[in-house]
């Protein structure tokens, strides 16, 4: 599949679905994303698949699950750099290199198995305006973050 050659203008389901990933509310926004990956035909169905795959990668890692994250993080950074040259309001680009921060990250933690006495900044999806969970009203989402334990979390 070859990607769009114009720039893409995203549902608003897939908007609100990138939100409730940037809010942490993966489960969410899998199911949002997963309803439009399922009506969708053309191309880009597969940068929703890689958005659905990142969301359940998150998912896992918070449920303890490293294994399946990390599996999951390498299928969604193979669907989404198909889109590197597409012409798309989210920069891929970063979320991909952020992706393999993360990555690191999983690698080298030995215990997040116990997540829960830990706090993870998951990366976020940068360059397009999204639906704030909260409010229905959208914020850009433009923030710099790459996974890293909170200093408080772990002394």
């Amino acid at each position: 599949m070859t990607p769009p050659s114009r720039t893409v203008e995203f549902p608003l389901s897939v908007i609100k679905g990138i939100g409730l990933i940037n809010s942490g509310l993966f489960f969410e926004a899998h199911e949002i994303l997963e309803n439009e990956w399922k009506k969708e035909t053309r191309s880009i169905r597969r940068l929703y698949q890689g958005l659905i795959q990142f969301s359940a990668a998150c998912l896992h890692l918070q449920r303890g699950n490293r294994y399946v994250s990390k599996k999951l993080l390498a299928k969604s950074a193979t669907n989404l750099s198909s889109f590197l040259d597409a012409p798309l309001e989210i920069d891929l680009k970063r979320l991909i290199k952020e992706m393999e921060f993360f990555n690191l990250f999983i690698n080298q933690v030995s215990f997040i198995e116990n997540q829960a006495s830990v706090e993870i900044n998951y990366p976020k999806i940068n360059g397009i305006k999204s639906i704030n969970p909260g409010s229905g009203l959208p914020e850009l989402a433009l923030h710099q973050h790459f996974p890293v334990l909170a200093a408080s979390k772990i002394m």
